[in-house]
């Protein structure tokens, strides 16, 4: 089962610090808490008081003035933890809960609904795609194999991002990077051989060759010696 506190370092790595990019509909940000879409997070209390007493402060600056408030982390903890909750990620492998949990936080209901359709098409779990991650969205996840969840989820989160290249023109590609360069794709087999198959292949075959084996001894010792051809003088 994942556990929240290995994600926190992935999380660490995909959304930075604090940011006032004026291109982001998000506004203010710290790691990836955006003021617009979360306004009553208690967080922006201590981030106003920073700005306030650090006038003119860069935002890289600002950032790691805050990354060292270990009560502002733990109102980071406090918004997000009910959200892994939410999606069932303490229940999943922890590659697959990093990744879904990462979208969810970026795009919630993009995230499920692609989550939602790769669960229907592939199978066959015949949810409504509703971007609500209910219980019979994380119960199904729970069926699937995690492996080959995660890579049809990273596939179409980079096809989400890359279908907003024209309502997003200044984010899209660097969204793109971030799950190339921190969700790798996993190098598995599409249609594995469930391994008591494989164990029972390797005993057929192994007795197949012990069977062989005794054959060709025995055809070694009951094999005559001919005698040597008579040359004449």
């Amino acid at each position: 089962m994942a556990d929240y506190a290995l994600f926190r370092p992935v999380l660490n790595k995909t959304e930075g610090l604090f940011s006032r990019n004026p291109n982001d509909t998000g506004g203010m940000t710290y790691r990836g808490i955006s003021r617009n879409y979360h306004p009553n997070w208690p967080g922006w209390t201590i981030i106003d008081f920073q700005l306030a007493t650090n006038s003119g402060i860069s935002d890289k600056a600002l950032g790691n003035k805050l990354k060292s408030l270990g009560y502002l982390e733990d109102l980071v903890n406090d918004l997000y933890r009910p959200m892994w909750n939410k999606i069932g990620a303490n229940q999943l492998d922890q590659n697959l809960a990093n990744l879904y949990m990462d979208w969810y936080i970026h795009k919630p209901a993009d995230a499920v609904e692609a989550m939602q359709r790769i669960l229907n098409t592939r199978y066959k779990a015949g949810l409504t795609v509703d971007g609500d991650p209910g219980s019979k969205t994380n119960g199904a996840i729970l069926k699937a194999d995690p492996n080959i969840l995660y890579n049809e989820l990273r596939k179409a989160r980079i096809a989400s991002y890359e279908s907003q290249r024209f309502s997003s023109p200044t984010f899209w590609s660097s969204w793109v990077g971030r799950v190339k360069k921190h969700f790798p794709e996993l190098n598995i087999d599409p249609w594995p051989i469930p391994t008591s198959v494989k164990v029972a292949g390797l005993g057929l075959g192994l007795g197949l060759l012990y069977y062989l084996s005794g054959e060709r001894r025995r055809e070694g010792s009951g094999r005559q010696t001919l005698p040597a051809p008579h040359l004449p003088n």
